[in-house]
């Protein structure tokens, strides 16, 4: 009955007011382009991001892609790898052709690779995952193991912020110390990049790519860190 209730409460925190009816053309948004992307990645359509295919519209499809973009030469568009959940495989032509149109100028010597998340999603739709105490996320967790936070060094900062990204089953999840980062905060970090989450697949579609901050309490085994 807990899981469960946390599970809907996960639910609850992504959860948007759905359009009744979003409009033809309605644009897809892009999130956190590496600098590189926009200083020296160039698209033939400037400004223009993936279409919204109207079939997806109609049905209230809505979701997050991760394209994984490979350049091999300044003249040809990137190889690129598609990371998503199976709930937005409609979308996966649109991000393909849009990315056809991508082009590195500036490209010399070997493979460059860099990342962009695609967030396709009807107009006054903003929720995200609200900040998280770790306690609670770990309750989550779809492995028993890791619902025992991770012992930390006995000299890492605490308490401890981190931003997470959700990339779960696909790839590790992102983490991010806000702060200085140090050796002891690894066993954590690891801990959470590793972490799936037993979730409904509303929840689970709704999570995935989003990003939302973690507060982490001091160990039992360790003392706060006097600023």
């Amino acid at each position: 009955m807990q899981r469960t209730a946390l599970s809907l409460s996960l639910l609850a925190l992504v959860a948007a007011a759905r359009a009744a009816a979003p409009a033809p053309g309605e644009p897809t948004t892009w999130a956190d382009p590496q600098p590189a992307v926009v200083t020296c990645i160039a698209h033939e359509r400037a400004g223009s991001p993936p279409d919204f295919p109207r079939l997806a519209r109609e049905a209230g499809v809505r979701g997050r892609i991760l394209a994984v973009l490979h350049f091999h030469a300044a003249d040809q568009p990137p190889v690129v790898e598609l990371l998503h959940r199976p709930s937005v495989h409609v979308l996966r032509e649109a991000v393909e052709a849009w990315a056809d149109g991508l082009r590195r100028p500036c490209h010399v010597g070997a493979r460059y690779s860099t990342e962009v998340l695609f967030d396709f999603r009807f107009t006054g739709e903003t929720a995200r995952l609200r900040p998280v105490a770790l306690a609670d996320l770990l309750g989550l967790a779809r492995h028993r193991e890791q619902r025992v936070p991770a012992v930390p060094g006995p000299d890492a900062r605490c308490p401890l912020s981190v931003r997470w990204q959700y990339l779960q089953p696909y790839r590790p999840n992102r983490v991010f110390v806000l702060g200085p980062a140090e050796p002891g905060h690894v066993p954590i970090i690891e801990q959470l990049a590793a972490l799936e989450l037993a979730l409904t697949k509303a929840a689970a579609d709704a999570a995935w790519g989003d990003t939302t901050t973690i507060e982490i309490p001091c160990h039992p085994s360790q003392s706060p860190t006097k600023e």
